[in-house]
């Protein structure tokens, strides 16, 4: 599962964890004997009268998916990936399932970068005269379009606006009143008053790493004394890294105190949240994470109509002094792999030299950041008598990525698809993935196993569609059971199914109806199940009432995340249901291991799994809807987060309410 809205802000903050001791694994998913779930579930437990799910088969692939001769599978490691998908193939071939086409494996392409094909430029006009942009002073990014434009310069600031309460106007919003269409928009990175979280994040691991090397000698002689020193020492120094987000306001306590235990872990992923709360605590409006994106202000800056944007990451967006003076510009390579191009040319340019080149009225662009910054208003403004032209020419790099699907053909319905699918992808490896392992990990290994994230999903895909056709079951729609990978680096093999599916039965000619989509669903505990998506359909409620819980305490949601492979169907109008077991410590790192696995869970989430797929397949109806307001549509959130969006609780006690924010 990609990582929630609530951390992306820090950058990859669910990597941040501990430092130190280890941390202790929940002793209910040791094994199936201890596992909550395993009382009263069998390794054969019956979704309906035929169909039985084989929970010691399916626990057997999420072990072998996760096993680190499998690298934590990261979509461009082809070695890795492969094997991966050649082992659900051989499954759903072992299981009597037919491929959709000649082969279980279908790839598709996915860029990995771009290069030039000939140099960019900027020039900037003004008071009739013409200047070019010397080519040390900016960079393109590499999610830009290819292309040249010319317009009138226009400051649209951080391009961002606050948070609502429903239909209510943001209190910020840097395009309210503003045109740009046809213009060239001058934006800043970030969000107002939240300097780069990935700089950030990267300061805190390495003072964490720091740290974790200069109490080694302390740690084995348990030295309490210098321990505690120590640990004080480096919570200062973090107090100094996460200032810049408090607008000045004090610290809370917490951050500068002395630990009750010198001996217990430095938990870095705690002082993030801590950051989180403290920084949402502040008077004023109140950024969604993912205004910060750069994709999403581009998004909403292509809506509006302009022709080209000029990024500038502001003196006050560097995360120490610096950083601010060196003004390093990213390369061109350093996109994330996978990533869309805008639908515009995009550069970036250093801001000593936007100093230079361009006014805001008759002021720099540092001195209008500083401003919003202070005052939490917008300055967006036409950059009056300033034109600017910009040029792009790139060129994409790909490869081929695999998915993997399966089928059992429907009947008198065939051309109605209903996909059960689940990412078979991760991390990878440390040093050629996303993987990163902190000081504090108790699994030094250097592979993220991902092995709730997402071989629990994967591997219960498999078991349900195995668990059907063993059953005999004749569906009256065709049934495609399909693993994805991209899924990690933003949902690009759910997205090639989605947009583009192979041109052969049951795709040609058919209409995919429904999509369930299994992300997480390896770790059963307290939390129960969480099933969201219900505000896609009004025919979901009655369906899964009808299907019961089957043991389980269910949390029943309304809301669409983003964060996993349903998003990509029901953006193209497709009723979705995701399943879940809730995030934990290991989410995102080397320590999410087969070990930690519920057997039991996983039993009965497919038995229910293949309970609906089977009415669905016989028919079900499930028609599609808009949702009921904004906070019930796609959103960042993942199931259970938002009260107003949950639809009821069966068989989970309501949640004690959490302590209020700490307040500086």
């Amino acid at each position: 599962m990609r990582m929630p809205a609530r951390f992306v802000w820090l950058g990859v903050v669910v990597m941040l964890g501990t430092s130190g001791c280890p941390r202790q694994r929940d002793s209910a998913h040791a094994d199936a004997g201890s596992d909550p779930a395993s009382a009263t579930t069998t390794d054969a437990a019956r979704p309906t009268a035929e169909v039985r799910i084989d929970g010691a088969r399916m626990l057997e692939l999420v072990a072998a998916l996760a096993d680190d001769e499998l690298g934590g599978r990261f979509t461009f490691a082809e070695a890795d990936i492969g094997r991966a998908a050649d082992m659900l193939g051989k499954a759903y071939r072992e299981g009597g399932l037919a491929p959709v086409g000649k082969a279980y494996r279908v790839d598709y392409p996915i860029t990995t970068g771009v290069k030039e094909t000939a140099p960019s430029s900027i020039s900037i006009a003004r008071a009739g005269t013409s200047q070019a942009v010397p080519a040390t002073a900016f960079v393109v990014r590499p999610n830009s379009a290819s292309g040249t434009a010319t317009g009138e310069v226009v400051f649209v600031g951080y391009a961002a606006r606050s948070r609502t309460e429903g239909d209510a106007k943001p209190a910020y919003d840097d395009l309210d009143g503003i045109d740009v269409k046809g213009k060239v928009a001058l934006v800043l990175l970030e969000t107002p008053a939240r300097p780069d979280g990935q700089a950030m994040h990267e300061a805190l691991r390495a003072r964490a790493r720091e740290f974790e090397r200069s109490t080694e000698a302390a740690r084995a002689k348990k030295d309490a004394a210098a321990l505690s020193r120590a640990y004080v020492a480096m919570r200062k120094d973090i107090a100094k890294i996460v200032a810049p987000w408090m607008r000045g306001k004090p610290l809370p306590k917490s951050f500068v105190a002395p630990p009750t235990d010198p001996l217990a872990a430095v938990d870095v992923r705690s002082i993030a949240e801590a950051l989180i709360d403290a920084n949402d605590a502040l008077p004023g409006p109140k950024f969604d994470p993912r205004f910060g994106r750069l994709r999403h202000k581009l998004t909403r800056l292509a809506e509006a109509g302009a022709v080209a944007v000029i990024v500038v990451e502001g003196p006050r967006s560097f995360v120490d002094a610096k950083a601010r003076a060196a003004d390093v510009l990213p390369t061109l390579d350093s996109g994330r792999p996978g990533i869309e191009p805008a639908a515009i040319p995009v550069v970036q340019m250093r801001w000593h030299d936007a100093d230079a080149l361009l006014r805001i009225g008759k002021r720099k662009l540092s001195a209008v950041q500083a401003e919003i910054d202070r005052k939490l208003v917008p300055r967006s403004a036409v950059l009056t008598g300033t034109t600017a032209t910009v040029t792009v020419a790139l060129q994409a790099t790909s490869v081929a990525a695999p998915n993997v699907l399966a089928q059992i053909e429907g009947g008198d319905r065939k051309h109605e698809i209903v996909v059960i699918g689940a990412h078979f992808d991760h991390l990878g490896r440390e040093g050629t993935g996303q993987c990163h392992a902190d000081p504090g990990d108790v699994e030094k290994d250097g592979v993220c196993n991902g092995a709730d994230d997402n071989a629990s999903g994967s591997a219960m895909v498999v078991e349900v569609a195995r668990a059907l056709a063993a059953a005999g079951v004749k569906p009256r729609r065709t049934l495609v059971f399909a693993n994805f990978s991209g899924e990690e680096i933003g949902l690009h093999g759910s997205k090639a199914l989605a947009d583009s599916p192979p041109a052969v039965a049951p795709f040609a000619g058919g209409k995919v109806v429904a999509m369930v989509n299994l992300d997480m669903v390896g770790r059963l505990d307290e939390r129960g199940l969480a099933i969201g998506g219900l505000g896609s359909s009004p025919g979901w409620l009655p369906l899964l009432d009808a299907v019961g819980t089957h043991g389980l305490g269910v949390l029943y949601e309304r809301a669409i995340t983003t964060r996993s492979d349903h998003a990509s169907f029901y953006r193209k109008n497709v009723p979705v249901l995701f399943f879940f077991t809730h995030l934990h410590p290991d989410y995102h790192r080397p320590g999410d291991e087969s070990a930690g696995i519920s057997k039991g869970g996983m039993t009965k989430i497919a038995a229910l799994v293949a309970d609906l797929v089977h009415r669905l397949g016989d028919g079900a109806d499930v028609p599609f809807a808009l949702p009921a307001n904004p906070d019930e549509g796609l959103v960042g959130a993942l199931p259970g987060t938002n009260p107003a969006t949950i639809e009821k609780r069966v068989g989970l006690a309501e949640p004690k309410p959490e302590p209020a924010a700490a307040t500086p």
